[in-house]
């Protein structure tokens, strides 16, 4: 069954892509910035997070 699906899949053409139509816009633009973001602020928690773990096994020792 598996074989028929892929044999079916590798058969079939990939449609022509026009590059000048294609282009990422203004949505891209967002997505790529929100990603961004969300890695300078997830960045930003967990340095913070790791510096008050290192004070506290320095207070225990």
């Amino acid at each position: 069954m598996l074989t028929k699906i892929i044999l079916f899949l590798s058969e079939t053409p990939a449609p022509e892509i026009d590059p000048d139509r294609v282009r990422p816009g203004v949505l891209g633009l967002l997505t790529f910035l929100l990603l961004g973001i969300a890695v300078a602020v997830i960045s930003y928690f967990m340095i913070r997070s790791l510096k008050k773990t290192d004070k506290r096994f320095k207070e225990d020792i």
